[in-house]
């Protein structure tokens, strides 16, 4: 296109601009700021010039080192699988943009394909380099003007913090625009220095008030000094108002969204009630990028800051949780930010429930390493949140590590309508009540920090397609672990597409495999199929139906091979059963424990706990039992340590 562009004669003006205009409208080229280009020797006019990112010249090495330069202050975009070209260029077109918007009339940028350094304010500029899958950010501080020694200063956080925000708006309207299904995370080197580099999520160190984040090693990495580098500093008031109408701070919105035990739903409906509308929620959390619905509402309730200005008060914020009838969260924060009445009655304070645990209970909170002693009675003032658990077995070191953000991916496929299948004169019904299933299972495991993806009503050549491509996906990922749901009708040993058609269930396994998908080598891997193992069937059940055709054989049931679980709805030869309107037992129970065990659990007691809670199910007399089998060599916790 470019080639055209210039190919075009000076005859054809109208022509030439509008077709500039689109280029630059779609970050193809950006228009260099004529202040850059005055000449007061000449009467002629300034010469219109033009970048274009996708010409650039590679100055750098994709694999080189990075350059980082002294007192700056660095992080780094993750785009786990691939960094596609296209979005590279478009970024570095914004950079630009955004560059000649902050003032800069008299440098010019250094440009290149992989390396490119940009203005940022009158101490500042900013560098993006491309490194294999990630882009490496860093805001270096100019030298001091008029200092003999020439020394460095250390970046500015409020600078570090504007940048940060220009590239996280920038990248989720790309995003949302030309690479919808694009991942990637804001990150920080991890310090541990444990060999290959990885990385830890920016935002775990800037959303809320606890004093460490657990690294992949195990390790408590101390916030303060990463919240010194990206944090804005707040400007002291001099004239404070009273706290009650105060606006909202960086703090105040960590505590609503982290401290007043406020779900998903809670959420949107405080959203409602602060007249955010659905467009900026949307916008806000695309720009979080991350699943953490906690996460997410630190972004949205930081945009409603700057829209309403003063009128974003903690006043605000307590009006809105009464009308939504949730008291105990109001309570919670009008406690932390001291605005009990003191004119209300006192109350007298509840006995607590006694404990009486099989084995000692250790007590710890989110504010220091959880193994601290507890003070003694009557020591500080401040009450904090406890969790109250018996030994974690994490503490052993024998459990797979989840360190990263996102944890890996989650494949649902949901197969419903098996119209094509009858055509065939396969006696498949349509599975009633599975969109429930897939619904559930979606919002557990997005909660739990997987990125899913859902495919429905696929054929039996389509589901092993679809799963290569999300086996391919995984090249050159950084991921804790994998979850594959398939909702469907089944057999022993065997799974239905919508056409009729049937894939070996250990087919499916085997593209996961370590020759298939080296990048789950050592990492967990969780399969829950919702499907019938066999011909027994029940009848004249109102709303119960199940998942399975006549056909019965011998069955295989678990790959040869470590790290694989398999969490059957039922027994080898017997059917499994969903309610049309509710969802099927298994997935519904399985949902439910992981919500509210993930945190105290490991996988295995979990499903344990499933099994005993469908065996009490009953479908006029008929009975079912799940069926886990797995080669898992070590514990799996679905949240980590740090996620109490």
């Amino acid at each position: 296109m470019w080639r055209k562009l210039v190919g075009i004669g000076d005859d054809s003006g109208k022509k030439k601009s509008a077709l500039l205009e689109l280029m630059e409208k779609y970050d193809l080229l950006v228009k260099q700021d004529s202040s850059c280009q005055k000449n007061e020797a000449s009467s002629k006019p300034p010469t219109v010039c033009y970048y274009v990112p996708s010409r650039l010249q590679v100055t750098t090495d994709r694999n080189a080192d990075p350059v980082i330069s002294e007192g700056s202050n660095v992080f780094y975009i993750n785009f786990f699988s691939f960094l596609p070209g296209g979005i590279v260029c478009r970024l570095m077109a914004r950079a630009l943009e955004w560059s000649q918007r902050q003032g800069d009339a008299v440098h010019s940028p250094a440009l290149g394909r992989v390396s490119s350094t940009f203005y940022a304010d009158d101490q500042h500029q900013f560098r993006l380099q491309v490194i294999s899958k990630h882009i490496m950010v860093s805001v270096v501080p100019e030298e001091i003007v008029g200092d003999a020694s020439s020394t460095r200063t250390t970046a500015n956080p409020n600078t570090t913090a504007k940048v940060k925000d220009f590239l996280e708006e920038s990248l989720a309207d790309i995003k949302k625009t030309w690479a919808p299904r694009i991942q990637y995370t804001f990150c920080i080197a991890c310090p541990c220095a444990s060999g290959d580099q990885h990385y830890i999520d920016l935002d775990k160190f800037l959303t809320d008030d606890s004093r460490s984040v657990q690294c992949c090693r195990g390790r408590l990495i101390a916030k303060g000094p990463v919240k010194q580098k990206f944090c804005p500093r707040q400007e002291v008031s001099t004239n404070p108002a009273i706290p009650e109408m105060e606006t909202v701070s960086d703090k105040d919105i960590s505590e609503v969204a982290n401290k007043a035990r406020l779900e998903y739903e809670d959420l949107d409906n405080l959203y409602v009630e602060l007249e955010i509308e659905s467009s900026d929620v949307n916008n806000a959390k695309r720009v979080a990028n991350t699943l953490d619905f906690k996460i997410q509402a630190t972004k949205v309730l930081e945009h409603w800051r700057k829209t309403n200005g003063s009128k974003a008060t903690r006043k605000a914020i307590l009006n809105a949780l009464q009308e939504c009838d949730l008291i105990e969260a109001k309570e919670i924060l009008e406690e932390k930010w001291g605005l009990k009445d003191d004119d209300d009655e006192p109350q007298i304070a509840a006995t607590p429930k006694a404990i009486e645990p099989s084995e000692p209970v250790r007590r710890y909170d989110d504010t220091g390493p959880p193994d601290q002693p507890l003070p003694a009675a009557g020591a500080g003032t401040e009450e904090v949140p406890v969790y109250e658990a018996p030994n974690d077995p994490r503490r052993e070191g024998n459990c797979y590590s989840l360190c990263h953000t996102p944890r890996g991916m989650c494949c649902i496929i949901d197969n419903m309508n098996f119209q094509l299948a009858r055509n065939q004169n396969r006696q498949l019904s349509d599975r009633g009540g599975s969109d429930k299933d897939s619904e559930e299972l979606s919002k557990t495991f997005s909660n739990l920090g997987f990125v899913v993806d859902v495919a429905i009503d696929l054929g039996a050549a389509d589901m092993l397609r679809y799963l290569r491509r999300q086996a391919d996906a995984h090249d050159g990922m950084e991921v804790d672990c994998f979850v594959c749901c398939i909702l469907t009708h089944g057999g022993l040993g065997k799974l239905y597409g919508v056409d009729g058609e049937t894939v070996e269930i250990l087919e499916v396994t085997a593209i996961f495999k370590g020759v298939g998908c080296p990048a789950l080598i050592g990492k967990p891997k969780l399969f829950f199929i919702q499907a019938c193992r066999g011909s027994d069937r029940q009848v004249g059940v109102p709303n119960v139906e199940e998942d399975a055709p006549e056909e019965i054989r011998q069955e295989k049931t678990l790959p040869n091979e470590a790290d694989f679980l398999l969490g059957y709805a039922t027994v080898p030869g017997y059917v499994s059963y969903r309610d049309t309107r509710r969802g099927s037992w298994y997935i519904r129970t399985l949902t439910d424990m992981i919500n509210k065990y993930s945190a105290s659990l490991h996988i295995l007691d979990i499903l344990t706990r499933v099994n005993d809670d469908i065996s009490e199910k009953n479908a006029r007399g008929y009975k079912q039992i799940p069926a886990p089998v797995f080669t898992l060599r070590k514990s799996l916790f679905l949240s980590t340590l740090g996620d109490h």
